[in-house]
């Protein structure tokens, strides 16, 4: 089967031959042509041809426009710190008081150099590999981008203490959000991820998530043309997700491999989709071996979950990671055989 077939089925709930396997090798294909992360990250040609060694190298059956949340942050007037090893940082966000917000520049998708870069990169994926392999794109969500916007502590700070500054962010985050989000399925995304660096319980409390939050995302999500995907970005979920699960449009989540998989399950039903696995992150740490028996053991704990898929979790598989160990992973995969 090919990937595509293989996620469809996942998605129905129908057999498939083995389960499909989505690492997020966004960074990785810099790696593997040995391109500069400043031209990786602003050449959208560049970008393709490293996710063209991706497919060739390992097969993914998912294959990622930029996992670029920094990006965004540069698109409304944020400067970028770029590294050797790992994707761009924001050094500094376009404001730091909601006071500002009045004179913020709302970025034009169509001629925004970090817009058009995603949305070509996007394109490309699907042009060149649309017809064999499911092509995701990531977006923040309406809470979620103003921390690359004005940055984590304002926003934080507003989201506890100034309902009508929430509510002033959000009439500018929550048109660009769905109208990205219109764009990225114009371009021919075959799924939406939702990064969630802020909506997280290492940031929030379930009580301000249930009160502040919820209400909010609820009238938004309605709106939503397809289901989102939640991602974890390598941090605990539970027990946020519990009620992040009960918003419209949700159809699964990726979660951290210290989750409790049974758990998360319970909380997104049946039939939505469980991406879980090996921590990106922390695969350079472990052998072949070792990658091989972690990733048979979570197979077998999920062998009758129809609707589940093997990832490897956080925000992007670790520089240092050799192909040797996730090959080794791609192994234990083809080993465990049909579903």
């Amino acid at each position: 089967m090919r990937g595509k077939e293989r996620v469809t089925a996942v998605m129905k709930g129908q057999p498939y031959d083995q389960r499909p396997f989505c690492p997020l090798l966004s960074l990785y294909g810099a790696k593997l042509t040995e391109c500069s992360l400043r031209t990786y990250y602003t050449d959208p040609a560049s970008y393709s041809r490293g996710q063209q060694a991706v497919a060739e190298t390992f097969h993914p059956d998912v294959l990622l426009s930029p996992f670029f949340m920094a990006g965004f942050g540069e698109a409304f007037g944020g400067e970028l710190r770029y590294f050797e090893k790992q994707p761009p940082n924001l050094a500094r966000p376009a404001i730091s008081s909601i006071y500002e917000l009045p004179d913020l520049n709302i970025p034009d998708p169509d001629s925004h150099p970090s817009l058009v870069y995603q949305r070509e990169a996007l394109r490309n994926l699907v042009i060149q590999h649309g017809q064999e392999t499911i092509i995701a794109a990531s977006l923040l969500g309406p809470f979620d981008l103003p921390i690359m916007i004005m940055g984590l502590e304002s926003w934080l700070e507003i989201v506890l203490c100034d309902p009508g500054g929430v509510k002033q962010m959000l009439d500018v985050t929550t048109p660009f959000f769905l109208k990205w989000i219109e764009i990225l399925i114009a371009e021919g995304a075959d799924a939406l991820v939702l990064p969630s660096p802020f909506l997280t319980p290492a940031i929030l409390t379930c009580e301000v998530a249930e009160r502040i939050v919820l209400p909010a995302l609820r009238g938004i999500y309605d709106q939503l043309p397809c289901p989102v995907i939640l991602h974890s970005v390598g941090g605990p979920f539970m027990p946020l997700l519990k009620l992040l699960g009960k918003l419209p449009n949700i159809g699964g989540a990726v979660v951290d491999e210290g989750e409790d998989l049974v758990m998360v399950r319970d909380v997104l039903g049946p039939g939505r989709i469980l991406f879980g696995g090996l921590d990106g992150g922390l695969i350079w740490r472990r052998t072949p071996e070792e990658l091989r028996v972690a990733t048979h053991q979570i197979l077998n704990e999920r062998k009758d979950d129809l609707h589940f898929v093997f990832t490897a979790t956080g925000p992007d598989v670790d520089w240092r990671t050799t192909p040797e160990q996730l090959h080794a992973i791609l192994s234990a995969i083809s080993e465990d055989g049909c579903t």
